[in-house]
């Protein structure tokens, strides 16, 4: 039996440009123009590097396959154009290739996970991503979903970066005689890029398993590194095999990555939750969410890390944990300093007196708030995480031993006079929550996410639904379910069925959002002391990718934050909702001018006002009456910056930055004469000043009932006080 080389003179053809290890890949333009030969070779080819059994299976079907291959499929994919016969083989092999389109000047997707090819490009790393591999990821999704609606059925099988060539932003499918239709099943050539249940469960190639590789190719664009390439610590010498059935992937908390790949934490949230759930142990398949493609990727200008989150996830550029986190009435504000070195002395500007409480060069603040009448906070030095008096603690010790894992990584946030440490989890593993009491001994724990707090309690995810928690961990009341909401209460308009919910909680009321492929949209408002309580938020879904959200509560409104993308814009939109749910005005912004809504982070609600940090100071946004008014306040230009969380107390707002913080007092607040609901400060201290007198006559009255109570039923409060006196 001739071999391929004496059957077919490939010496007289020009030089292949390309090879799989099954085919060669020749160009000749004189005679084939704007197309390439693809010449199986024979199994006993020196040159063939394949399963050489599956290769004769194939060059068995390939003799019909091609002539019924299916018809009407999407431009990007690189169909057989004409068959290429050999008169003299035998029967079994007589089609040796077949002719396709020439995709010029087109790189194999494989190359933009490699980092030396990347260097190579000159380009910034965050444009490569954000302008060539999203792009790419965009139109090579659009490309396989309607492969999948193809009448035909079709399976790619063979999905793999060697098989992807891109051109610009435009990702071509190669290698079609590998796909599966009808009677002929798809063919698969690595196992590293292939669905690992395949093999497991004994299961053909499918449109799930395509999904998979699809994710797979989009983690190594990403991260230059695959799921399962890494050390893991506790056995070096364990076998790639068991890293893949065990699924120790790069998520857990075990395995070591490789200096040239990029680290999974500077993922979007979204999407890290996506390829850990994929890759793990939970095995999802599916379709791949056409809008976790939507993001947006950065350089830190401190320590360089390229990254899609809002802030750097190896270097906090500026205090962490800061969507936690809100103003809180209480009484007077203590005079706090640095512990170790007192700071002293007041800066004065104009109408604004600057006293500093916290300054440290060799640490970094990660989370504050404002609760029970003080400033509490968390930060960082010399890897210990200590509050505000200096006190270290030892909770993340507690909470690895309690919960029997070699470590842990998460985040600290002050809760009044508690600390609270909540584990995000890695692997299989669940995130858990840990409590430390300083009156009590004893470390509470419970297992929870998405952990919000205020100075009643927590508020959590716990087993697929949002729990409200006391302070102690004890479960208090939980929401309704949203996807019975959405079939038996309401819809919102401009929505699908297809959606994610998230919420955030102030003081006395809290939000649920809705987010799908498009869009983004205020869903209802509730009680935060019981969940089940409910108003409707009347409006319609904000169009566009999302990118980030917020919400400040102030007194009885509710500041909806939201970064959306349409197309190359970024846009951030404000919507200003009544406890009602009455939605007052909506505000849109281009994203990062100087602005009040330039950014839609680090800002705080006061009353009926919103304060936001910008270069040139503070500017507060109010609403009287029916009308949106802003006022900047120039002198505090220097002390507060873009990056500045602000925190709204009693008497004065503190300015929080990476290393200090900064108590802003306006010095003719006690006159009045600033003319401002910004010194609603003032306000605000006179009623804690009057309730803590009558609380003092009476001495019924928590702290807690006060804090709860609206301003109306703070006066039927102080009615029924004056009455119990008598």
């Amino acid at each position: 039996m001739k071999g391929l080389r004496q059957r077919f003179n490939v010496a007289d053809l020009p030089a292949h440009i390309g090879e799989g290890g099954e085919a060669l890949i020749i160009p000749n333009p004189k005679v084939w123009p704007g197309k390439v030969l693809k010449l199986f070779l024979d199994p006993d080819d020196p040159d063939f590097t394949g399963d050489r059994q599956a290769a004769v299976v194939k060059l068995f079907e390939i003799q019909t396959k091609l002539h019924r291959f299916p018809k009407n499929l999407p431009v990007r994919v690189v169909v057989p154009l004409q068959t290429v016969p050999d008169p003299d083989a035998p029967t079994w092999k007589k089609i040796v290739g077949y002719l396709m389109r020439e995709v010029e000047n087109a790189t194999q997707l494989k190359r933009y996970g490699q980092k030396p090819y990347l260097d190579s490009l000159g380009i910034p790393p965050a444009d490569i991503l954000n302008t060539v591999i999203l792009p790419v990821f965009r139109d090579l999704h659009h490309t396989v979903s309607r492969l999948h609606e193809h009448e035909a059925g079709i399976v790619i099988g063979d999905f793999s970066d060697t098989n992807i060539l891109v051109q610009g932003n435009i990702a071509f499918l190669c290698d079609a005689d590998s796909f599966g239709f009808g009677k002929y099943p798809a063919r698969l050539r690595k196992p590293e890029l292939s669905d690992p249940l395949l093999s497991e469960k004994k299961k053909e190639p499918s449109p799930d398993s395509d999904w998979y590789s699809y994710t797979l190719l989009l983690l190594q664009s990403l991260l230059r590194i695959k799921p399962y390439e890494g050390r893991y610590t506790p056995k070096k010498m364990i076998k790639p095999a068991d890293r893949v059935r065990e699924r120790l992937s790069i998520f857990h908390k075990d395995v070591e990555l490789p200096k040239w790949a990029s680290t999974p934490r500077v993922l979007p949230d979204r999407l890290y939750e996506h390829f850990e759930e994929v890759f793990g142990r939970s095995d999802k398949r599916g379709p791949f969410p056409a809008y976790l493609l939507d993001m947006q990727w950065v350089q830190c200008q401190t320590c360089g890390t390229v990254h899609a989150r809002v802030r750097c996830p190896v270097c906090p550029s500026y205090p962490g944990g800061l969507w936690l986190i809100d103003g809180l009435a209480g009484g007077k504000v203590q005079n706090w300093w640095n512990w170790g070195v007192k700071i002293n002395g007041t800066t004065e500007k104009g109408e604004v007196r600057a006293t500093p409480l916290f300054k440290r060069e060799d640490c970094y603040i990660w989370s504050v708030t404002y609760r029970g009448r003080q400033l509490r906070y968390v930060y960082a030095v010399n890897g210990e995480y200590k509050r505000e008096d200096g006190s270290t603690n030892d909770i993340v010790q507690a909470g690895v031993k309690m919960y029997r894992r070699s470590s842990a990584s998460g985040r600290f946030k002050p809760m009044c006079e508690y600390t609270v440490f909540e584990d995000l989890g890695t692997g299989d593993e669940k995130p858990y929550v840990v409590i430390d009491d300083p009156q009590d001994d004893e470390i509470k724990g419970f297992y929870a996410r998405k952990v919000i707090y205020n100075s009643h309690g927590l508020y959590a995810m716990r087993e697929g639904q949002y729990v409200s928690l006391d302070k102690k961990g004890k479960h208090r009341s939980s929401s309704p379910d949203i996807v019975e909401l959405t079939k038996n209460w309401f819809l919102p308009a401009g929505i699908g069925t297809s959606f994610d919910a998230d919420w955030a909680v102030g003081e006395t009321f809290g939000m649920v959002r809705l987010e799908g492929p498009g869009y983004m949209v205020p869903y209802y408002l509730f009680d935060a002391h019981d969940l089940q309580k409910k108003t409707a938020i009347k409006c319609t879904a904000i169009k566009g990718s999302a990118l980030s959200w917020s919400c400040e509560f102030g007194r009885d409104l509710c500041w909806f934050f939201v970064s959306m993308r349409e197309g190359v814009t970024i846009t951030n939109h404000c919507m200003l909702i009544r406890r009602s749910g009455k939605v007052v005005f909506h505000v849109t912004v281009e994203a990062g001018t100087e602005d009040w809504l330039g950014d839609i982070e680090r800002k705080c609600a006061l009353g009926q006002s919103l304060l936001s940090p910008t270069n040139a100071g503070i500017v507060q946004t109010t609403l009287v009456g029916k009308k949106l008014q802003t006022m900047k306040h120039p002198d505090t230009k220097g002390f507060v910056d873009a990056q500045t969380l602000l925190i709204a107390g009693d008497d004065a707002i503190f300015a929080v930055k990476e290393h200090e913080i900064v108590q802003l007092q306006w010095k003719n607040m006690t006159d009045g004469s600033v003319g401002i609901d910004l010194l609603d400060l003032k306000e605000r201290s006179k009623q804690q000043t009057i309730l803590a007198r009558r609380r003092k006559r009476i001495g019924r009255l928590s702290p807690e009932e006060i804090e709860k109570a609206s301003t109306e039923e703070r006066n039927k409060l102080w009615k029924d006080m004056d009455q119990r006196k008598k």
